[in-house]
C-alpha cells in the first residue's frame, strides 16, 4: 500500500509545533493567514493582464465566453489550450478590435494573431499573440504642472 505524503509527513516539525499550541492559537493563526493570503491575492495584479479579459474570435465572443469546453480550434490557445490537442488540421487567426471609440479613431487597438500545427499523437505546437495597444493618450493643459499642487 503507497503511503500518501502529506505537509507533516515531510515536515514533521510542523505537527510537533502545531500540536503544541493551544487551540485558540492555532485557530488565530489559521485565520491570519488566510487573510494574508487572500489579501495577497487580491492586491497581486490588480490591472496587470486585464485586457487577456477581453476574448478572441467571433464565436467564443459571440457566446459570451462561454466557450471554454467548446473550443477546439486555434483560437483554444487564450480560451482553454486543452483544446489545442483536438486540432486536426492547420490553422491560423487575426482579429482585430477598436476598443474605447470607432473604428476610424480607437482609443486603444487591440490585436490577435494565432497560429497552430498538429503534430503526431494528439500534440499541437501553436504560436499566438495578443497586444492592446492604446495612441495618443490626450493632454489636458488646465492639468500641467510636476505635482498636484501645481494644477
Amino acid at each position: 500500500m503507497k503511503q500518501q505524503r502529506t505537509l507533516f509527513g515531510t515536515f514533521p516539525f510542523a505537527k510537533r509545533f502545531c500540536q503544541s499550541l493551544p487551540g485558540a492559537v492555532r485557530q488565530w493563526l489559521t485565520a491570519l493567514a488566510l487573510v494574508a493570503i487572500a489579501a495577497t491575492n487580491l492586491q497581486a495584479g490588480k490591472y496587470a493582464a486585464t485586457f487577456m479579459d477581453i476574448g478572441v474570435g467571433a464565436r467564443g465572443l459571440g457566446l459570451g465566453g462561454a466557450y471554454i469546453s467548446l473550443t477546439n480550434g486555434v483560437y483554444a490557445f487564450h480560451w482553454n489550450p486543452s483544446g489545442l490537442a483536438l486540432l486536426r488540421r492547420p490553422q491560423l487567426a487575426f482579429m482585430y478590435a477598436s476598443q474605447f471609440g470607432s473604428l476610424a479613431d480607437p482609443l486603444a487597438q487591440y490585436n490577435y494573431l494565432g497560429g497552430a500545427i498538429p503534430l503526431p499523437g494528439n500534440t499541437t505546437f501553436s504560436v499566438n499573440w495578443i497586444r492592446l495597444a492604446s495612441g495618443q493618450i490626450p493632454l489636458y493643459p488646465e492639468l500641467a504642472g510636476d505635482n498636484l499642487g501645481q494644477r
